[in-house]
């Protein structure tokens, strides 16, 4: 959630939020981890790309992987 002085803002994002699971926590590598599942009512439209949409956008980061390069 974005830092915000609008809490206005904040409380439309609380709305959103059906539940939240907090697990137990897992003790590794000299620290503690806590596995934390935030349940959203809705996150908005998404379109969900086909088998030949996904073939295409594997082709053209095939093709140039500079340009989808992160970091």
């Amino acid at each position: 959630m974005p830092q915000s002085d609008n809490f206005q803002g904040i409380f439309q994002h609380l709305q959103q939020i059906q539940r939240i699971e907090v697990h137990n926590n897992d003790k590794y590598d000299g620290h503690c981890h806590v596995k934390v599942d935030i349940y959203f009512t809705a996150v908005g439209m998404i379109d969900i790309p086909d088998e030949k949409e996904i073939l295409d956008i594997i082709n053209k980061i095939q093709e140039n992987p500079q340009m989808y390069k992160f970091g």
